[in-house]
């Protein structure tokens, strides 16, 4: 099969690690894989050879007015239907609710199917204005196949497109996490990765690390990631006089070998789709505490006290009294540590892009009137 991939880029993100991860999955198993990007950007998530890599190297549009953007629009559209019809694959995926909208557009009245992805919260990034609401919705519905990683994402659209779409959770998609053996003796460490970004609500970490930090003076909290608030938090550690128990380090590729005898992870988000952060964590069998965040993600993963913990979003008490928990109980650790692993097969790579190629095949078989 013909496989391509439209994403804004192969930088460090979410959507991002999905497509290069599943492109190379798709490609050792002899399909004839592709991966557009929108910006030429530093690559982040390595293709391996036997996947092409076309970046477009468009301008970026965000923070452009209405009239320019929509113009912009347009151009975008065009450049990307061109380098389509010049692939000529068997099916587009768009991964991401805009980027699904452009492959709506770039195989409008041809032979190639698109399928949307939704890699995030739709609630939240396409409710976020009434117009890219109706865009995210409208150009849905153009699309053959839609993709999505909970049924609370697939319930934002319109309903007459359920029927053909899938909900198809993330697979653990790191290589490492199969060469890391579980450990007995765990660092007095708290980990926690992924951008500095609102969402991902490291500030309320930070807080509730300090607040019960004189309770566990050996630990320190290690978060890995980059983004526009790095500075600003960072400046919060300062101001919390936690310099030396709070590090904010970089992205880095091995970052799995580097916490994976930590003694608790913790995803703090306000909002996430199914977050490979936490997946890739239980899959070490590092203990985890979860926000219990929409879409949903978190909530499929863990059965509270289970394989972790899940809390409310923003419940800066839970928090606090379940890292002292977990930190404090030997056995509540090692049985959470346990059944995490679990997830190891549940979400291996293997099973779950058959999963995709199984639904990829089912949309390519469909002529365009059936949709």
């Amino acid at each position: 099969m013909k496989i391509t991939f439209l994403v804004r880029s192969l930088e460090l993100g979410g959507a991002e690690r999905v497509t290069s991860s599943l492109a190379n999955h798709f490609a050792s198993l002899g399909n004839d894989v592709c991966v557009i990007t929108i910006h030429n950007r530093k690559v982040f998530y390595p293709l391996n050879g036997n996947v092409k890599y076309c970046p477009l190297d468009l301008p970026d549009i965000s923070g452009l007015s209405i009239p320019r953007k929509a113009s912009s629009v347009i151009k975008r559209s065009k450049a990307i239907r061109k380098k389509v019809r010049e692939l000529n694959p068997d099916v587009l995926i768009g991964m991401g609710s805009v980027i699904a909208g452009y492959a709506a557009m770039a195989t409008l009245f041809t032979r190639i199917k698109s399928i949307g992805s939704e890699r995030t919260n739709p609630y939240e990034d396409c409710g976020a204005s009434p117009l890219l609401s109706f865009f995210c919705r409208t150009f849905a519905l153009l699309d053959n196949g839609y993709v999505f990683q909970t049924r609370d994402a697939m319930n934002f659209y319109p309903k007459r497109m359920h029927k053909n779409s899938a909900i198809i959770p993330n697979a653990i998609f790191n290589p490492a996490v199969r060469e890391i053996t579980p450990v007995n003796v765990r660092r007095k460490t708290i980990a926690a990765m992924g951008r500095y970004a609102p969402e991902k609500a490291f500030d309320f970490l930070i807080k509730s690390f300090a607040e019960i930090s004189a309770k566990i003076p050996e630990y320190k909290l290690v978060i890995y990631g980059d983004g526009p608030l790095r500075e600003e938090l960072e400046d919060l550690v300062s101001s919390l006089d936690m310099n030396g128990r709070i590090e904010l380090q970089h992205s880095n590729e091995n970052v799995l070998r580097l916490i994976c005898d930590a003694s608790l992870f913790v995803l703090s988000s306000t909002s996430e789709g199914m977050p490979n952060a936490l997946m890739e964590a239980m899959a070490c069998g590092i203990p985890c505490i979860a926000t219990d965040c929409p879409i949903g993600g978190p909530g499929e993963l863990i059965k509270s006290n289970e394989n972790g913990i899940l809390i409310p979003v923003n419940d800066g008490e839970a928090l606090k009294r379940e890292m002292l928990r977990v930190l404090s109980d030997k056995e509540l650790s090692e049985k959470l540590s346990e059944n995490a692993l679990h997830i190891r097969e549940d979400y291996s790579i293997n099973r779950i892009g058959q999963l995709w190629l199984d639904y990829l095949s089912k949309t390519v078989g469909k002529s365009k009137k059936d949709h």
